[in-house]
């Protein structure tokens, strides 16, 4: 009885420790998950200094969700629209087409922005004219996949069409204008006089037709002078008169492509490599229309290169293999003689084409002093390149422009201030500006003499400070040079801007200065904080705290989440006491129970005493038969 009470008292014991560990797990557990949740939620103290920060917060978040929402939906708005806008280009008319076409193949090079005055432009100015009535792509329909016409004075470079002129094309016969321009810049810095003769060699001939080019007629000999070779050259594109020039300038061809390279560097062609003063297609000689504009203008300054290259027909003098000399013909004239095109318009140019270059043309046309070039590369066909030359001529000498000379406002010139006191030109003070006051603008033709407007100036040598604003200070005059003389087409004044530094007005004609309301500047009642103009900016105003004190603080909610955690927790707990009670109460009345009918349990008998057991039985079994049966113990037959 003693050892039963034992182990249930063992039972109870180990079930009451098993209630607490559970108890403690959860526990642990709960707290594991509210320092998980804690660390989720942004900082928050209840330091009421900090509630607003918390808001901010909260307000940056909501914010940056905005944000992400707007994206996504202006992307999926984008979309509608593009496809709508894509359905609506399709429809437009040509004119509209035109224009998409002429700003994708006149593309300008970044620059800067040129003076609106033309007249007070440098050599260095550079510009494009785009979208010119008559004068965009789809007008104009070139045949060559390359394409530049430009405009090259002393006011500055303006390129009125641009089909892919920056990209790689490889020039063929074009690169002998760079062969030209080595050997006469060699023979110009060497003082040789142009009609020394050159003897053709054996080796000319031999280099010549190892690359298959085309012929002027020399051979083995011949002495030749210096300008004949030009002239078969740039006409015929003559392979042994390019070699007697080469072997002349640099003795090797290796050492003249250098020369060719280091001229090109000199004038700025930044995507040009020459590996043969030719022109054959190779892989690593390349150029492109935008390099060449620069060599052709170079060389349209040159009055020997602007004869060679306007002559259409040219014979020489005569040679030992030829009596009566060589006639050479000019390429692009065959190619106007077949096609039957009149080349007025053209001063001068020179042709080239391969097999993978096709047909090339560069040309130019002079007006005055000022320089107009078209160059065209890629054509299909012998002779389309001269129809687009043609083609961009005649229209630049019938579409007009309007050209403004000066405008109003311009800055003229810069004037050095001097002392007062003394009367000598400062230092410490910069050149003061000054301004024109009038304007001039002209209608010409695309095609004009732009050189021969200039501007004059009268205005003193320096300013004596105190300045007025708008105070005359000399004038300007726009003189037109011509045949019979210099004409006068604008005279006015030259005068300081309405605005001067402070240091240069005169009390008198300085500004009353006025009380502001900028929240900028300092006011008598005291300094006032900037507001910076950036919305997302953290700025502290009674607005803002207004805004941050009416926002809702997540620590109502931390708070609310943590006493539910707490009533879930005590009637867990609640729970498991109440169903310990009960199984409490009911093991007590079964005690009760089995105390009422004196049940006792039985023991297990173990196998000694079931041994034992038996024998006893067994001895007794065997004391019974052997005992003798008296009389009296049988029971009487009936």
């Amino acid at each position: 009885m003693q050892q039963h009470q034992q182990q249930q008292q063992q039972l109870r014991n180990g079930y009451h420790n098993l209630i607490v560990a559970r108890l403690v797990a959860r526990f642990v557990c709960f707290a594991f998950t509210l320092s998980i949740i804690m660390s989720l939620l942004p900082a928050t103290r209840l330091d009421a200094a900090n509630l607003p920060q918390a808001n901010l917060q909260a307000q940056s978040q909501q914010l940056q969700l905005n944000q992400q929402l707007n994206q996504q939906t202006n992307q999926q708005t984008n979309q509608q629209l593009n496809q709508q806008t894509n359905q609506q280009l399709n429809q437009q008319t040509n004119q509209q087409t035109n224009q998409q076409l002429n700003q994708q193949t006149n593309q300008q090079t970044p620059t800067t922005q040129p003076n609106e005055s033309l007249l007070l432009r440098t050599e260095q100015d550079y510009s494009v004219e785009q979208n010119i009535d008559g004068f965009t792509y789809t007008q104009v329909k070139p045949n060559s996949i390359y394409a530049l016409v430009r405009r090259v004075s002393k006011y500055g470079i303006t390129d009125y069409f641009r089909a892919q002129a920056d990209q790689k094309i490889h020039a063929a016969g074009l690169t002998q204008l760079m062969t030209y321009y080595v050997c006469e810049a060699y023979f110009s810095e060497a003082r040789k006089d142009r009609h020394e003769t050159i003897t053709i060699q054996q080796e000319d001939l031999a280099n010549a037709e190892r690359g298959g080019a085309a012929l002027a007629g020399f051979l083995p000999g011949d002495k030749v002078p210096i300008t004949e070779l030009y002239y078969a050259m740039i006409l015929t594109s003559g392979a042994e008169a390019v070699y007697a020039l080469v072997r002349e300038t640099a003795g090797s061809e290796q050492a003249f492509v250098q020369q060719m390279n280091v001229a090109a560097q000199e004038l700025g062609m930044s995507n040009t490599h020459f590996t043969n003063p030719i022109g054959y297609s190779e892989e690593e000689s390349y150029t492109s229309l935008d390099d060449l504009a620069g060599l052709l203008a170079a060389l349209a300054k040159d009055e020997n290169f602007r004869e060679i290259a306007s002559t259409s027909r040219y014979s020489t003098g005569p040679l030992a293999s030829r009596p009566e000399g060589i006639t050479f013909q000019q390429t692009m004239s065959e190619y106007a003689s077949v096609r039957q095109l009149d080349t007025s318009l053209i001063d001068g140019g020179k042709t080239g084409s391969t097999s993978q270059a096709e047909y090339c043309m560069a040309s130019f046309h002079m007006e005055g002093e000022t320089a107009y070039l078209v160059l065209t590369a890629k054509a299909k066909e012998p002779g389309l390149e001269l129809v687009d030359h043609m083609n961009f001529y005649r229209k630049m000498s019938q579409i007009p422009l309007e050209y403004t000379l000066l405008a109003e406002g311009a800055e003229v010139a810069t004037v050095a201030l001097s002392d007062p006191e003394s009367g000598q030109v400062g230092t410490e003070l910069a050149p003061q500006a000054v301004i024109s006051q009038g304007s001039y603008t002209l209608h010409l033709p695309m095609l004009a003499d732009l050189d021969r407007y200039e501007l004059r100036m009268n205005v003193p040598e320096s300013l004596t400070t105190p300045l007025a604003p708008g105070q005359v200070v000399g004038t300007v005059d726009i003189i037109e040079q011509a045949a019979d003389g210099a004409g006068l087409l604008l005279s006015t004044n030259l005068m300081l801007p309405q605005v001067l530094a402070e240091a240069l007005v005169s009390p008198a004609a300085s500004p009353t200065p006025q009380a502001s309301n900028s929240p900028s500047e300092p006011s008598e009642s005291g300094p006032t904080s900037s507001v910076p103009s950036d919305p997302s900016a953290s700025v502290t105003t009674p607005e803002n705290t207004e805004a941050k004190a009416a926002s809702p603080s997540p620590l109502p909610w931390v708070l609310l989440v943590l006493v539910i955690l707490v009533l879930l927790m005590v009637a867990l707990v609640g729970i498991r006491n109440y169903r310990a009670k009960k199984r409490q109460e009911k093991l007590q009345a079964l005690r009760k129970l089995q105390n009422s009918y004196s049940y006792r349990p039985r023991r297990a008998a173990d196998a000694a005493e079931i041994l034992e057991e038996a024998r006893r039985k067994k001895e007794k079994s065997q004391n019974t038969s052997k005992s003798p049966k008296s009389p009296n113990s049988q029971k009487p037959r009936r």
